[in-house]
């Protein structure tokens, strides 16, 4: 079920998006770099739940800059 999720994530989340062309770049083969999104899927939703706050794409963008300033 996840692998089907993982065609809509690739297309309409950016950090699938990046995570999916980044291995193509790199060689991998379509369907690993697809298996590597499904695995990102359930972590994403893990973070939701366990710091029950609404998903933000740039979470961990802004997360750095309050690191680092």
């Amino acid at each position: 079920m996840l692998y089907v999720c993982s065609w809509t994530a690739m297309k309409h989340n950016a950090p699938c998006k990046e995570l999916y062309l980044r291995l193509l770049a790199k060689g991998k083969p379509k369907k690993v770099a697809l298996i590597a999104v499904c695995n990102k899927l359930p972590r994403i939703c893990f973070g939701v739940v366990k710091n029950k706050i609404a998903y933000q794409q740039d979470y961990q963008k802004n997360l750095k800059i309050l690191v680092f300033h």
